[in-house]
C-alpha cells in the first residue's frame, strides 16, 4: 500500500501589512491545519518590525526585498518554489499575482489567487486590468467575496466560471450572537473601560481605523444634520467612536466646531470588540460596506443593523440588510439614522435579517468545504480528470447578495 502524501500548499503575501488579506490567511490556514496538508508561507518584503503570528507547524520564509515586485523578488521567488515544489500556490493581493507566472513555469499542479477587495472593482485602471488578464492565464482559479467581483472578472477577463469562484469570509455566528439583556431598573449606564455610556440613549458606533479623515468629517456631519432635523434624535442619540487615528486632533477640533461635544464620545482603541457591540443600537460604517472585513461580520453576527454610505445609483427603496433605505426611499446615513432611531420594529428586524445573512452566506462549514475542494484540486480522486473538477465545486449564484 503506498503512502499518502499530505497537500502542500505555498502561501505568497506582499508584505504583513494588508490586515484584511492577511486575516483571510489565517483563516485559510486554520481551517486546513491537519495531517492532509503541510502549509508554507512565502514574505515577499518583511521588515524587523513587522510580525504576525502563525499556527503552530506553518514554516515561513521572509524575503527581504525593499519591494514586493522586484526582480530580485522574482530570482528569489524562483529559487523557493523549485526547491519547495509545492501542490498548491495560494498567493493574495496585487504584487504577488505576478508570482503565479513562476509557478505556472515551475509546474506547480495548482494555482490559486485571491483577490483583494481593490482588484476587481469596475473603476480599474487599464494598466491594472491589464496585469490581471495577462496573469489570468498563468492562474487556474481566482478567488472573490462577491458575485460583483465575479461577474466583473467573467465579463470583463473573459474568465470561465469554473476559473472564478466565490469563497466568502466565514465567522462562528455562534461565538458572536446577541447578548441576553439584563433587565435592572436601576441600573443607569453600561460601561466601555471606564466610559459610562447611558441605557436611556439611542447609541450608534463607528470604527475608524484604516478610515481616512474625509470619510469620517462627512459621517460626523450626516450625524449633526440628523440632529438638527429631529429635536428628540438631538437629545437621545450619541455616537460612539472606537479605533485610532492619526487624525484623532483634528477630529476632535471637527467634531468641537459643530457643537456635538456632548454627543459625540471618542473611545480610542479597544481589546474586545464584542462589549462595543452589546452597548450599541447600529453601527455605522462611513464608507460603503464591506463585508469581507471581520468587524463588520461580527456586527451583524450580533443582530446589530448597519448603517452604511451608499451608491447614488441606489435610488429604489430596498429592504436588503445592508442596502436598506428608508420607508420614503432614501438612503442617505442622516435618513438611516432617523429611520432606525424612530421605528424600533424595522431596528429589530434590520438586526435579525443581518445576523441570518451572516449564518448563511458566511457560514464556517461552506467555507471551509469550497476552500478544501479548491486545494484538493491537486490530489483529484481516481477517474477524475483535472479539467472537469472545478466544475464540480463551481459557487452556486446567491439570491441576495
Amino acid at each position: 500500500m503506498s503512502a499518502v502524501t499530505s497537500t502542500h500548499i505555498c502561501h505568497i503575501v506582499s508584505t504583513y501589512k494588508d490586515d484584511v488579506l492577511n486575516q483571510q490567511l489565517l483563516s485559510n490556514i486554520s481551517c486546513s491545519m491537519s495531517k492532509d496538508y503541510e502549509h508554507t508561507l512565502v514574505v515577499l518584503s518583511s521588515q524587523p518590525s513587522q510580525r504576525f503570528s502563525l499556527p503552530d507547524g506553518v514554516s515561513c520564509i521572509e524575503l527581504k526585498n525593499k519591494k514586493p515586485l522586484c526582480l530580485r523578488s522574482f530570482r528569489e521567488c524562483k529559487k523557493v518554489l523549485s526547491l519547495l515544489k509545492p501542490d498548491v500556490c495560494h498567493t493574495y493581493g496585487e504584487a504577488p499575482l505576478a508570482m503565479q507566472w513562476l509557478a505556472h513555469r515551475s509546474g506547480v499542479p495548482v494555482k490559486l489567487h485571491q483577490l483583494s477587495s481593490s482588484q476587481a472593482l469596475p473603476c480599474q485602471n487599464w494598466i491594472k486590468k491589464t496585469f490581471l488578464s495577462v496573469l489570468s492565464h498563468s492562474t487556474d482559479v481566482f478567488i472573490t467575496a462577491s458575485a460583483n467581483a465575479q461577474h466583473w472578472l467573467e465579463s470583463n477577463l473573459g474568465l470561465s466560471p469554473e476559473q472564478c469562484q466565490i469563497i466568502r469570509p466565514a465567522i462562528n455566528a455562534q461565538r458572536y450572537r446577541p447578548a441576553l439583556q439584563e433587565v435592572d431598573p436601576h441600573r443607569t449606564n453600561s460601561f466601555l473601560g471606564t466610559v459610562a455610556i447611558p441605557t436611556n440613549k439611542f447609541v450608534v458606533g463607528t470604527n475608524i481605523n484604516d478610515q481616512h479623515l474625509d470619510s469620517v468629517i462627512n459621517l460626523i456631519d450626516e450625524f449633526a444634520v440628523a440632529s438638527k432635523l429631529s429635536p428628540a434624535f438631538k437629545k437621545h442619540a450619541m455616537l460612539l467612536i472606537a479605533g485610532n487615528a492619526r487624525f484623532l486632533p483634528l477630529l476632535r477640533k471637527e467634531i468641537q466646531v459643530r457643537n456635538l461635544g456632548e454627543d459625540v464620545c471618542i473611545l480610542g482603541e479597544l481589546p474586545n470588540y464584542w462589549l462595543f457591540y452589546k452597548v450599541i443600537d447600529a453601527l455605522i460604517s462611513p464608507t460603503e460596506i464591506d463585508t469581507t472585513t471581520a468587524l463588520h461580520l461580527e456586527a451583524m453576527a450580533m443582530a446589530v443593523p448597519i448603517i452604511s454610505l451608499r451608491s447614488r445609483k441606489l435610488e429604489k427603496r430596498s429592504e436588503h440588510p445592508l442596502f436598506w433605505t428608508d420607508k420614503n426611499g432614501h438612503c442617505r446615513i442622516q435618513h438611516q439614522l432617523l429611520e432606525i432611531f424612530t421605528d424600533m420594529n424595522k431596528r429589530l428586524r434590520l438586526g435579525r435579517e443581518a445576523r441570518l445573512y451572516v449564518q448563511e452566506k458566511h457560514c464556517v462549514k461552506e467555507y471551509e468545504l469550497r476552500l478544501k475542494a479548491l486545494y484538493q484540486l491537486a490530489r483529484p480522486p481516481a477517474n477524475t480528470s483535472y479539467a472537469s473538477t472545478p466544475h464540480l465545486y463551481a459557487s452556486t449564484s446567491s439570491k441576495r447578495e
